[in-house]
């Protein structure tokens, strides 16, 4: 484990850290170490409110990885299986009428998620 790791949080609106179910927070967080990658480099930390705020942190040596993978997904450039990782997110939050972010704990977003916010095709008949 490095000495110096940088904090992040993914913020969920829709629930508190009180009334999110815990299978649903497990899923959040599997979604999120898929997103993020480097596995052993990135560690849970706690729940904070404003929402449900997942706070983690990511070893020095792994962070500018993580953060190359996340910007990759805003730029719409990554690799498949983080694109999806992204998209699974996304329809989480859609499903539990939510949006949600990646930020820096300081505030800073980085990757937004529109979930229920997102824009609709409309559909048309025949």
């Amino acid at each position: 484990m490095s000495g110096v790791q940088k904090e992040y949080v993914f913020k969920i609106s829709g629930y508190t850290p009180q009334t999110i179910p815990m299978e649903r927070l497990a899923e959040y967080l599997i979604g999120l170490a898929r997103l993020l990658g480097e596995p052993a480099s990135v560690h849970f930390d706690k729940l904070v409110e404003g929402s449900t705020g997942i706070v983690h942190r990511i070893d020095s040596e792994a962070e500018p990885k993580v953060r190359a993978r996340v910007e990759s997904v805003r730029a719409g450039i990554a690799p498949p299986e983080v694109l999806r990782a992204q998209r699974d997110l996304d329809e989480k939050l859609a499903s539990d009428n939510a949006y949600g972010e990646w930020a820096e704990l300081s505030g800073a977003q980085i990757l937004y998620f529109p979930g229920v916010r997102a824009e609709k095709t409309p559909e048309f008949g025949a």
